[in-house]
């Protein structure tokens, strides 16, 4: 039975790091589940949203 590994984040904006993070997940598992947080979770952190949450989704999609 393959693993479903879940990860979450802001990714705002995505980043090699972020890039590694979700290449390190993947190892784990065989399907990865990306969380991505809203832009209001992003105003509460950080004061603004750098990138639209529908950017931030379709830069973590594989």
């Amino acid at each position: 039975m393959n693993k479903i590994v879940l990860v979450t984040g802001g990714f705002d904006p995505i980043h090699s790091g972020h890039i590694a993070f979700l290449k390190a997940a993947k190892q784990l598992g065989g399907h990865l589940v990306v969380g991505v947080n809203s832009d209001a979770w992003l105003c509460r952190k950080k004061g603004k949203a750098f990138m639209s949450f529908d950017e931030r989704c379709a830069a973590t999609r594989c």
